[in-house]
């Protein structure tokens, strides 16, 4: 057998057993962490006992489960584990999944940003008297450092992304779109240029 020539092959990259189709992602920013809270909008692409999210040195706060188009339903706390091996979220939904099932996952995490390691947010150098400077490219492979996902450039789906922090932050870069429903004055620069 001849050795492998390329790092990763294209069997090495399963079909996937649940897609997300939107997340609403809420991040809040302070001097020592970062929490994230997301709510996941999945669907069961087959027959699934359990349902695994990449999640890499989080601490979880909560996970919780509704079923999809109830309305009026509550999210309620599931059985969870996280793997820190294979660095999993291991999530036991209430019931076997179907294929074709939607289903809402919203976890509640920390993340402590490092100023070494350059996945998911980290911490750049900050001006005195500043609060920390955070980044992110939030890039595979990183985004599980922030919340859990499916952390594959396969897995593409819409968000909506809320950043919360300190009064003392006066600049924030992003190719985002910046929502006039949550912040109406937008940005001045794209009214001006419309």
């Amino acid at each position: 057998m001849s050795p492998r020539r390329f790092r990763y092959h294209r069997e090495d990259f399963l079909p996937f057993p649940v897609t997300i189709e939107h997340m609403d992602i809420v991040i809040r920013f302070f001097e020592d962490r970062v929490e994230a809270s997301n709510t996941l909008y999945l669907r069961a692409l087959e027959p699934v006992q359990e349902v695994r999210l990449d999640a890499k040195d989080l601490k979880m706060r909560s996970v919780r489960w509704c079923a999809h188009g109830t309305p009026g339903q509550e999210a309620v706390p599931v059985p969870y584990r996280l793997d820190l091996a294979r660095h999993k979220l291991l999530i036991t939904p209430p019931h076997p999944l179907r294929a074709g099932e939607r289903f809402i996952v919203a976890t509640d995490n920390l993340c402590y940003p490092s100023d070494h390691l350059v996945e998911g947010i980290y911490r750049d150098v900050t001006p005195p008297n500043a609060p920390p400077q955070y980044m992110s490219q939030c890039q595979q492979w990183g985004f599980q450092r922030i919340m859990p996902v499916i952390d594959d450039c396969r897995a593409k789906c819409t968000m909506t992304t809320t950043l919360e922090g300190d009064a003392r932050y006066t600049h924030m870069i992003s190719n985002g779109n910046i929502s006039r429903c949550y912040n109406p004055g937008g940005c001045r620069h794209l009214c001006q240029s419309r």
